[in-house]
């Protein structure tokens, strides 16, 4: 009896190991604030989150100020992208989840320095990114935030970078 309990335990084990219910980073997209009151500047399209709407996770993240802004659409173009430091006045704090999902056109990334957070899916299958440069704000990759981005061959991190979490999957290929 002994023995069969020590083999469903190591096979519940091997199922949790494989299925990542055991995963070491996995959180759900941070700053997730809707769809709600989205506005445009240039090709950004972006949310002004007050402070008062601010979770404890929000919190976490040692932001100062009354207004932030949460990147979530881009229409442009450009290969060579810098996420702004501000958008309607407002520091960008989160670029969303699928921010930029799919934009082939971009090649090169410059995160601005106010980022702190980089939601799940972010960039995904933007096919013709190489190049990321990181703030050293960023404090969280959220996952699969650079899945799919085969030619993706440089990710510049800063030495005073505080990054603390890159969740699973954020550059798989």
């Amino acid at each position: 009896m002994k023995n069969r309990c020590g083999r469903v335990l190591a096979t519940l084990l091997c199922f949790a190991i494989f299925t990542g219910l055991f995963s070491t980073v996995s959180f759900a997209d941070r700053g997730n604030y809707g769809d709600g009151n989205v506005q445009t500047e240039g090709d950004f399209r972006y949310q002004v989150i007050e402070a008062s709407q601010l979770g404890e996770w929000d919190a976490s993240l040692g932001l100062t100020g009354d207004r932030f802004a949460r990147l979530v659409g881009y229409t442009g173009m450009t290969g060579n992208l810098t996420i702004p430091s501000t958008l309607g006045g407002c520091p960008v704090v989160w670029i969303g989840g699928g921010a930029f999902k799919g934009n082939n056109a971009i090649q090169t990334v410059t995160v601005g320095a106010n980022v702190r957070y980089i939601g799940k899916n972010a960039f995904e299958n933007c096919g013709g990114l190489q190049r990321v440069l990181m703030a050293n704000s960023v404090r969280e990759i959220g996952a699969w935030a650079f899945n799919s981005c085969a030619a993706l061959k440089t990710v510049t991190i800063q030495k005073d970078s505080r990054l603390t979490a890159i969740a699973d999957g954020a550059f798989y290929n």
